[in-house]
């Protein structure tokens, strides 16, 4: 599967351009998960040289920066990748972040 399309890419780098998002109020582009496990992504931004940042919820639920090459190359156990959720409807960070068990604070 095809994680970045263009379109998505298109999103990510142009929501890159935006300045002080509220982000309790902003909705990430697109989400991806780990089929084996807990871990899901929720990418709003992503710049020029691949780095995204959004919601990451494994562990603990927490903001931060990844890069797409980290999620396009994993092959976790049995060869199983992460895919993109393809049924998944954009929500605003803030609940999001709630369904996660997380308080958001901003």
């Amino acid at each position: 599967m095809i994680l970045f399309t263009k379109e998505i890419e298109k999103k990510l780098q142009s929501n890159n351009k935006l300045n002080d998002v509220a982000l309790a109020k902003a909705k990430p582009v697109c989400k991806f998960f780990t089929p084996h496990s807990n871990w899901t992504w929720y990418p709003f931004s992503m710049d020029e040289d691949g780095y995204c940042f959004g919601l990451v919820s494994g562990h603990e639920v927490e903001y931060g920066m990844f890069h797409r090459s980290e999620l396009e190359n994993y092959v976790g156990p049995m060869g199983i990748r992460i895919e993109r959720d393809l049924y998944w409807t954009p929500q605003i960070f803030a609940l999001i972040s709630a369904h996660h068990k997380n308080i958001f604070v901003g």
